[in-house]
């Protein structure tokens, strides 16, 4: 497969980045919200700019989406981003898991002269702040969908008597360093579909699961669309395995073009799609103890 840089960065993502940099002279907290199946690649080190500018900005990570993730992996992933400054919380905000606990960090920074503890949430696009936001306030007060690019400006959101937080738009940067950051987005869903080449992301994401040295990640997907485990070794011989693999799911599962041949895009994007909602299993593409 060919590769292509994929880049995401609209107006109003540049538009943010300059009112934030005002914004955080009013902020307390900032909790910052990565996907915990790509922590290091659902990371905006130009966000963690801005907030270490401000050494009185106490610190939060969340690591979102863990009902998507492998448990173990993220266990592993708290244990390497906790530091003396920093305290991470695990959290599924779509199911308001991790809530309270987040309730509870966010208001032991509140001292005698603090009414209010005034929280930045922020994060790349759709990994879940506008859920969040929603589950810390106990009632649907933003629009969240599960595609990002949905919040568009600044606002601020009483919480409570003791909390109120700064919504931010998910924001990427203008340029990935390596690609395969920006397929790993891509792959979460992180970057609009309209963007990207599915069938090249979908064969970079079965790439990626079989390049790990314990092979229960790829066992997970041979499994899901009934490839045998001599199926996909016979595909080893093949000029390009991946690709062949595709072709031989979308046999398996009858997604077909005119004339009975693979429907390899449609089946790229079921790829995706499956793996994005949990149906392929509890998978994190970044391991901790890879880093």
């Amino acid at each position: 497969m060919s590769s292509s840089n994929i880049n995401w960065y609209p107006g109003h993502m540049f538009k943010t980045k300059r009112e934030l940099k005002e914004a955080v002279n009013m902020v307390d907290v900032a909790v910052e919200v990565l996907d915990a199946r790509i922590p290091l690649s659902s990371r905006n080190y130009d966000l963690v700019e801005i907030i270490d500018r401000k050494s009185r900005i106490n610190r939060i990570i969340v690591l979102n989406k863990v009902d998507l993730a492998d448990p173990d992996e993220t266990d592993r992933w708290i244990n390497k981003l906790t530091d003396e400054k920093t305290k991470v919380i695990k959290m599924d905000s779509s199911r308001g898991k991790g809530i309270k606990e987040l309730k509870e960090a966010i208001k032991s920074f509140k001292g005698n002269k603090i009414s209010t503890v005034r929280t930045l949430i922020m994060g790349i696009p759709n990994v879940g702040k506008s859920t969040l936001i929603n589950s810390l306030n106990g009632k649907k007060s933003l629009e969240a969908k599960n595609k990002p690019g949905v919040t568009k400006a600044l606002r601020w959101l009483r919480v409570d008597n003791n909390i109120s937080v700064l919504d931010t738009p998910g924001m990427l940067w203008p340029k990935f360093e390596d690609e395969n950051i920006g397929y790993m987005l891509a792959t979460t869903g992180a970057i609009k579909d309209e963007i990207f080449d599915s069938l090249e992301v979908a064969y970079q994401y079965i790439k990626k699961l079989d390049s790990y040295e314990n092979k229960k990640d790829i066992n997970k997907l041979l499994e899901k669309y009934g490839v045998t485990q001599e199926e996909f070794e016979n595909l080893k011989d093949d000029f390009n395995p991946y690709y062949s693999l595709i072709l031989l799911i979308a046999e398996k599962k009858k997604m077909l073009i005119r004339g009975g041949e693979p429907d390899e895009y449609r089946c790229s994007k079921a790829l995706l799609t499956d793996y994005r909602a949990g149906r392929t299993g509890r998978i994190t593409l970044e391991k901790a103890n890879d880093r």
